[in-house]
Parts: structure tokens; sequence; C-alpha cells
């Protein structure tokens, strides 16, 4: 009877050594990572973690990474240090590698090699008949070419002279009606009106020099604009003049508009495989050299992209699907998919976000909540 029963304890506690528990998904705080179900604080750059932390919150054992061997350039969560990338053919050593930082490696003199290329690539020596050189070659860049530049004409020379006396005299013209107004004591007039008479023209006022100031100064700039060749990627940033705010009494003052708002999309079912499918699909329609930085726009964090690609090198597929698994390992798949959305969003692939969002709203994955 006793043996009987002791057979049965031990069939017993054999089913259980048996099952495993689910892993615990827990969401730390930045300065932290996820280990065993609790959050151990990580190890500071140039070291590694030898022993995890035992209570949550704490740091565990650091060990210092072994100088021009490997490497980790960020605080950190690893189990072993990053190793160091040896200069492929072609390339010099221009920085050793140090426990917090990896090789540097160049092109030797007279090559370059883009951003993510393997191997350097011979400058162009010469330019095309009837252009000159306008950037040399450079250690990432090739020798760049474009037409020769003209002369500046006296028409030109005097047009951006009488530009620049009458943008002089604009502003003459407003820093001595703003210090009449203070010695008259008639600040005052310019904020609080007492009657709509004055308020009309002090507004009328200001509409009058606002738009000779901007008439003047577009003209400035349609002169020196004739003179000067286009390069892609100079247009000016700045956003385009508004009209002036008729309701203030401030000269100059202009309304400025508030961003639009993202959209607000919610997962319907997380658990769906069509949203895996199109979530793990989703690598195939980015650029692959917008890819490093669409993930850590996403929430991905430097050392898990450095240490995917070390582990997968030569293998960019890979790469980008192992990135997008930790995304997915670290929020869970809806939570993921929103943080990928946002990173396009933030990096402004508009055209890749329209197609994703189309996709999944076509498959009834997702909701899109517009806010006004």
């Amino acid at each position: 009877m006793a043996l009987g029963l002791w057979l049965q304890l031990l069939a017993l506690l054999a089913l259980l050594k048996e099952v495993e528990l689910p892993a615990l998904k827990i969401r730390c705080t930045t300065g932290e990572y996820p280990y065993s179900g609790q959050c151990c604080k990580n190890c500071p750059a140039g070291t590694y973690v030898a022993e995890h932390c035992i209570f949550p919150s704490t740091l565990g054992t650091c060990r210092r990474c072994t100088e021009g061997e490997d490497y980790t350039e960020h605080e950190n969560g690893l189990e072993q240090c990053l190793p160091c990338k040896p200069c492929n053919f072609g390339f010099v050593e221009v920085r050793h590698c140090t426990v917090k930082n990896n090789t540097e490696c160049q092109c030797k003199s007279g090559y370059y090699c883009p951003p993510g290329c393997e191997e350097c690539i011979r400058c162009t020596k010469k330019c095309p008949e009837g252009q000159v050189v306008v950037r040399s070659c450079s250690a990432t860049t090739d020798t760049e070419c474009g037409s020769p530049p003209t002369e500046t004409t006296n028409a030109t020379l005097w047009a951006i002279l009488v530009s620049v006396v009458i943008l002089l005299l604009v502003l003459g013209i407003v820093l001595t009606l703003c210090i009449c107004c203070r010695k008259d004591k008639a600040s005052d007039c310019l904020i609080n009106v007492p009657n709509p008479e004055s308020t009309s023209s002090s507004v009328e006022t200001s509409a009058l020099i606002n738009k000779f100031f901007e008439n003047s100064e577009r003209s400035s700039l349609e002169s020196v604009g004739t003179n000067k060749e286009h390069v892609p990627g100079n247009e000016p940033s700045a956003p385009p003049l508004q009209p002036p705010d008729n309701s203030a009494g401030r000269i100059g003052q202009t309304n400025v508009p508030k961003p639009d708002e993202p959209d607000r999309v919610i997962v319907k079912d997380p658990s769906s495989e069509k949203l895996k499918e199109l979530y793990y699909d989703s690598r195939n329609k980015v650029p692959p050299q917008c890819w490093k930085m669409l993930m850590r726009k996403s929430g991905l964090l430097d050392n898990d992209i450095e240490k995917i690609i070390c582990d997968n090198a030569h293998h960019t597929d890979e790469q980008h699907y192992q990135m997008l698994k930790a995304l997915q390992d670290r929020y869970g798949t809806g939570d993921a998919l929103c943080k990928f959305l946002v990173g396009l969003r933030h990096m402004k692939l508009n055209h890749i976000y329209e197609n994703l969002i189309n996709e999944l709203k076509s498959n009834d994955i997702i909701t899109v909540e517009t806010k006004d």
C-alpha cells in the first residue's frame, strides 16, 4: 500500500517537472531589462552582465569587456560583449576598438564607400566635358561634378543692393514707430484698444507694414535666387508666411497652425494569424537604408539592433525578421504593430504607412479613429 502511494507521488512529480510555465511579459522602465520575471538595471557601456540581479530593480554583477576584442557602446543587459569588427580588404583602421566603441574603418585615399557598402570604390578622377568638380571625393562620397558657376552680373548686384536697402528702410520705419509709441506713452494702444476706430486704424497700419515687408523680402529672395544653382535637398525648410491676425493689435503677429495629430489605430484581434503575416511581410515594403532608423523609432534598443546584425551578418532579410520578432516579443504583436506604424509616421514614410493601414483595414484587423 505504502509502495503504491510512493510510486504515484513520483509519477506526479515527473509530470510537474515537464510542465513549462508560460513566459511572463513584463515591461521595464528605461535603464532596465527583463530577466526571469523581473527587471534588472542595465550594466554601463563597456561592460556586460556576468550575473543577473537577485532582487527587482537592482544591479547584477557587471564585468568589463576586453580591450581590442569586444565592446558594448551603450548601457545594456547583454550576457556577453559584442565582438570588435575587423577592417575588410581595402579599408584602413582610423580608430582602434575600445571597450566602449567598435573599430572604425575607412577607405584608402582615392577610394570611397557609401554607408552600408562592403568594399571600397575608386573615386571618379575626371568630370565629363563641360563640367567641373563641385565636391571632391571623400571617404563616403564620390566626386561630384556639375556645371561651372556663372559670373554675377552688375544688374544682379544692383538688385541685391536695392533689396537690402529697402529691407533696412522697412526695419528702420518699424523701429521708429516703436520708439515713438514708447515716447508718447501710447504703447497700451497696441494692446488694449480703447475704441473701435483706433482698433481699425491700428490693424490697417499693421497689415500695410507687414505687406510692404513681405513684398520687399520676397523680391530680395527672388533676386538672389536667380543667380544660384539649384542643388537637390537645399530647398528652404521654413514654413510659408502667415497673414497677420486681425484680432490682435501688435504689429507682425501671426497665427501658428497646430500640427496634425496622428490617427488612433486600434487592433481588433492581436492573436490573428493574418495580423502576424502582414506584420512580418512589412519588412519587404521598407527601403533597406531606412530600416535601422525605423527600428529605433519603433522602440527597439541600439544594443538589440547591433546584436541581431552581428548574429546574422550578411543576411539582411533575416536581420529585419529578427528585429520585428524582438519588437513583438517585447511589446506583443498588437503593440509592436502600433509602434511600427508610429515609426513610419515619424520618418515620414507616408506612402508605406498608408498602404499598410489600408491593407490592415481591408483584412478587418484594425480600425482607425481620426482625431479632428
